[in-house]
């Protein structure tokens, strides 16, 4: 369901520090960046306001002055937000600036607080959720699809631990790409799998319409989040869609791998 702001029931829900927070942006290359925002919250219906806390390449492709971005939050009902916008401003002190540093995750850390609040102005939303039986199946089918979708020229990227963490089950994967309009897009491909060190690929279900919409070889960023807040970023070149075994796979060639916690966040891995 797209709507022009967000519904006022909805805006509690962004709340738990305990949940899915995605926040979109791009360089000045147009290259994606995703990246988990624990202090993403709504404001009001039309604005997401967030504390920058540690600096990263979301913050650098903010001031660089790509303040076209996407937000996006998934609760434990499997209830999901996509909500591109425009980034508008940062405050370094007001009533935003003082509730972030009022808030636990931040007012108990050992770096005295934030330094900035950052202010987006909502420019959509896409409010859905996740068909849980959709969601059953594209996991059956990853697994069937392992092994037919290898590189024919593959190359290196990501070593074991890497493989490992997209090739669990319960990481959680994101992928965002840059519209036509220029704003970025968050999709959810939680059966997301590693074929080799150089490519992974995901069944189009449960979020089909979404994912048939994204042109080839685009610059496509994917985020694996686990339970355990462990987290790594690939990019690479989006190859379209393949059918394997009688199923229809999205498929990303590898090019780079990014570490995405602290102390090495945003350090290239690969």
């Amino acid at each position: 369901m797209r709507m022009n702001e967000l519904l006022e029931e909805d805006i509690p829900k962004f709340l738990p520090e305990v949940m899915v927070k995605l926040l979109a942006t791009s360089d000045e290359n147009g290259k994606p960046n995703l990246a988990f925002i624990a202090s993403l919250y709504a404001k009001d219906p039309k604005t997401v306001i967030f504390a920058d806390f540690m600096w990263g390449k979301t913050n650098v492709n903010i001031d660089q002055g790509n303040h076209k971005v996407a937000s996006a939050f998934m609760d434990l009902g499997l209830n999901f937000w996509n909500i591109p916008g425009d980034f508008t401003h940062w405050e370094t002190s007001g009533e935003t600036f003082e509730y972030f540093n009022n808030r636990s995750i931040f007012k108990y850390n050992a770096y005295s607080g934030i330094s900035r609040a950052g202010f987006i102005n909502i420019h959509h939303v896409d409010r859905q959720k996740i068909n849980i039986l959709k969601l059953a199946g594209s996991l059956v089918k990853s697994v069937i699809a392992k092994g037919a979708v290898k590189n024919s020229h593959e190359i290196d990227k990501l070593n074991r631990l890497t493989f490992n963490h997209f090739n669990k089950l319960l990481t959680l994967k994101y992928i965002t790409y840059l519209q036509e309009d220029g704003y970025p897009t968050i999709i959810p491909v939680i059966a997301l799998k590693p074929a080799d060190k150089g490519r992974v690929y995901f069944p189009i279900s449960p979020f089909k319409k979404e994912i048939l919409e994204i042109p080839e070889n685009v610059e496509i960023a994917c985020l694996g989040l686990s339970l355990k807040i462990i987290m790594f970023q690939i990019k690479g070149k989006y190859k379209g869609i393949k059918k394997f075994r009688g199923i229809k796979l999205g498929i990303i060639d590898i090019e780079e791998v990014y570490n995405s916690l602290p102390p090495l966040t945003g350090e290239r891995i690969a």
